[in-house]
Protein backbone atom coordinates (compact mmCIF):
# COMPACT_ATOMS: atom_id res chain seq x y z
CA UNK A 1 0.00 0.00 0.00
CA UNK A 2 1.00 3.86 -0.78
CA UNK A 3 -0.18 6.36 0.81
CA UNK A 4 -1.51 9.47 -1.72
CA UNK A 5 -2.31 12.68 -0.85
CA UNK A 6 -5.33 14.16 -1.94
CA UNK A 7 -5.24 17.97 -0.67
CA UNK A 8 -5.39 17.58 3.43
CA UNK A 9 -5.99 13.82 3.44
CA UNK A 10 -4.25 10.82 2.69
CA UNK A 11 -5.60 8.22 1.11
CA UNK A 12 -3.64 4.04 1.07
CA UNK A 13 -4.07 3.57 -2.47
CA UNK A 14 -3.76 -0.16 -2.69
CA UNK A 15 -1.37 -1.91 -5.20
CA UNK A 16 -2.60 -5.27 -7.21
CA UNK A 17 -0.47 -7.54 -5.14
CA UNK A 18 -2.64 -6.06 -2.22
CA UNK A 19 -5.45 -6.80 -4.17
CA UNK A 20 -4.60 -10.56 -4.43
CA UNK A 21 -3.76 -10.61 -0.95
CA UNK A 22 -7.11 -9.54 0.10
CA UNK A 23 -8.51 -11.74 -2.44
CA UNK A 24 -7.24 -14.68 -0.83
CA UNK A 25 -8.04 -13.64 2.63
CA UNK A 26 -11.75 -13.05 1.79
CA UNK A 27 -11.77 -16.55 -0.09
CA UNK A 28 -10.35 -18.23 3.05
CA UNK A 29 -12.84 -16.99 5.17
CA UNK A 30 -15.77 -18.59 3.01
CA UNK A 31 -14.11 -21.55 1.96
CA UNK A 32 -14.31 -21.87 5.64
CA UNK A 33 -17.82 -22.41 5.96
CA UNK A 34 -18.30 -24.73 3.67
CA UNK A 35 -20.64 -23.36 1.12
CA UNK A 36 -20.81 -23.97 -2.33
CA UNK A 37 -21.69 -21.39 -3.60
CA UNK A 38 -23.32 -21.57 -7.09
CA UNK A 39 -23.47 -17.81 -8.03
CA UNK A 40 -21.63 -14.88 -7.77
CA UNK A 41 -22.89 -11.21 -8.05
CA UNK A 42 -21.29 -8.50 -8.41
CA UNK A 43 -23.08 -5.07 -7.15
CA UNK A 44 -21.42 -2.54 -9.84
CA UNK A 45 -19.26 -0.90 -10.43
CA UNK A 46 -16.86 -1.44 -7.41
CA UNK A 47 -17.78 -5.29 -7.23
CA UNK A 48 -16.63 -6.20 -10.72
CA UNK A 49 -12.76 -6.89 -9.98
CA UNK A 50 -13.70 -8.67 -6.33
CA UNK A 51 -16.23 -10.96 -8.12
CA UNK A 52 -14.08 -11.75 -11.00
CA UNK A 53 -11.15 -12.62 -8.46
CA UNK A 54 -13.41 -14.62 -6.23
CA UNK A 55 -15.24 -17.05 -8.78
CA UNK A 56 -11.65 -17.97 -9.81
CA UNK A 57 -10.70 -18.45 -5.60
CA UNK A 58 -13.72 -20.29 -5.15
CA UNK A 59 -13.72 -22.08 -8.17
CA UNK A 60 -17.41 -20.34 -8.99
CA UNK A 61 -17.91 -20.56 -12.95
CA UNK A 62 -21.38 -18.20 -12.88
CA UNK A 63 -21.09 -15.20 -12.49
CA UNK A 64 -23.25 -11.94 -12.61
CA UNK A 65 -24.08 -8.65 -11.48
CA UNK A 66 -26.34 -6.16 -10.81
CA UNK A 67 -26.57 -2.21 -10.96
CA UNK A 68 -28.07 0.25 -8.45
CA UNK A 69 -28.51 3.82 -9.02
CA UNK A 70 -30.67 6.42 -7.01
CA UNK A 71 -32.71 9.15 -8.53
CA UNK A 72 -32.43 11.64 -5.30
CA UNK A 73 -29.33 13.39 -4.02
CA UNK A 74 -29.53 11.73 -0.46
CA UNK A 75 -29.18 8.39 -2.06
CA UNK A 76 -32.79 6.79 -0.50
CA UNK A 77 -34.53 6.03 -3.80
CA UNK A 78 -33.04 3.03 -5.55
CA UNK A 79 -33.91 1.44 -8.69
CA UNK A 80 -32.07 -1.27 -10.19
CA UNK A 81 -31.17 -0.85 -13.37
CA UNK A 82 -29.39 -4.61 -14.52
CA UNK A 83 -30.40 -7.30 -12.84
CA UNK A 84 -28.58 -10.85 -12.43
CA UNK A 85 -29.77 -12.49 -15.15
CA UNK A 86 -29.66 -16.52 -14.78
CA UNK A 87 -30.50 -16.94 -11.02
CA UNK A 88 -32.38 -20.24 -10.25
CA UNK A 89 -34.70 -20.36 -6.44
CA UNK A 90 -31.77 -23.30 -5.58
CA UNK A 91 -28.39 -21.16 -5.84
CA UNK A 92 -26.55 -19.91 -2.97
CA UNK A 93 -25.60 -16.69 -4.13
CA UNK A 94 -22.55 -14.44 -2.63
CA UNK A 95 -23.15 -10.96 -3.55
CA UNK A 96 -20.30 -8.83 -3.41
CA UNK A 97 -18.16 -5.21 -3.71
CA UNK A 98 -15.22 -3.52 -3.21
CA UNK A 99 -15.79 -1.68 0.12
CA UNK A 100 -19.05 -0.97 1.98
CA UNK A 101 -19.58 3.09 2.87
CA UNK A 102 -22.82 3.53 3.85
CA UNK A 103 -24.16 -0.10 2.56
CA UNK A 104 -26.79 1.41 0.46
CA UNK A 105 -26.41 -0.56 -2.48
CA UNK A 106 -25.33 -3.73 -1.25
CA UNK A 107 -28.44 -3.22 0.87
CA UNK A 108 -30.87 -2.66 -2.01
CA UNK A 109 -29.04 -5.02 -4.65
CA UNK A 110 -29.71 -7.81 -1.51
CA UNK A 111 -33.36 -7.14 -1.41
CA UNK A 112 -33.65 -7.46 -4.79
CA UNK A 113 -32.01 -11.13 -5.08
CA UNK A 114 -32.91 -12.27 -1.89
CA UNK A 115 -36.66 -13.77 -2.80
CA UNK A 116 -35.07 -15.50 -6.07
CA UNK A 117 -32.31 -17.93 -4.68
CA UNK A 118 -32.28 -20.22 -1.73
CA UNK A 119 -29.38 -18.34 0.06
CA UNK A 120 -27.50 -15.17 -0.33
CA UNK A 121 -24.25 -13.94 1.07
CA UNK A 122 -22.54 -10.41 0.71
CA UNK A 123 -19.11 -10.36 1.15
CA UNK A 124 -16.30 -7.17 0.94
CA UNK A 125 -12.91 -6.17 0.95
CA UNK A 126 -13.32 -3.37 3.76
CA UNK A 127 -16.84 -1.91 5.58
CA UNK A 128 -16.80 1.09 7.32
CA UNK A 129 -17.94 0.73 11.12
CA UNK A 130 -21.04 2.92 10.13
CA UNK A 131 -22.22 0.97 7.01
CA UNK A 132 -25.61 -0.27 7.23
CA UNK A 133 -25.76 -4.16 6.85
CA UNK A 134 -23.17 -6.48 8.31
CA UNK A 135 -21.27 -8.38 6.19
CA UNK A 136 -21.48 -12.23 6.02
CA UNK A 137 -17.91 -12.05 4.72
CA UNK A 138 -15.45 -9.32 5.46
CA UNK A 139 -11.09 -8.86 5.67
CA UNK A 140 -11.37 -5.53 7.81
CA UNK A 141 -13.00 -2.94 8.87
CA UNK A 142 -11.67 0.40 8.45
CA UNK A 143 -13.30 4.33 9.13
CA UNK A 144 -11.07 5.57 6.22
CA UNK A 145 -11.09 3.39 2.85
CA UNK A 146 -8.29 3.14 0.67
CA UNK A 147 -8.10 3.53 -3.12
CA UNK A 148 -8.71 0.62 -5.22
CA UNK A 149 -6.73 -0.24 -8.25
CA UNK A 150 -9.57 0.03 -10.53
CA UNK A 151 -10.61 3.94 -9.43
Amino acid sequence: MTDVSEGRLTVQQLSWCDVETLTSALADTVKATDIGFDHIVAVSRGGFVPARLLASALRVSRLGSIGVRYSDAQRKTPEIVASASGLRPSDKVLLVEDAIESGRSLMHAAEAIQPQVELLKTAAYFRQPTSIPDLDFVVEERVQLPRFPWE
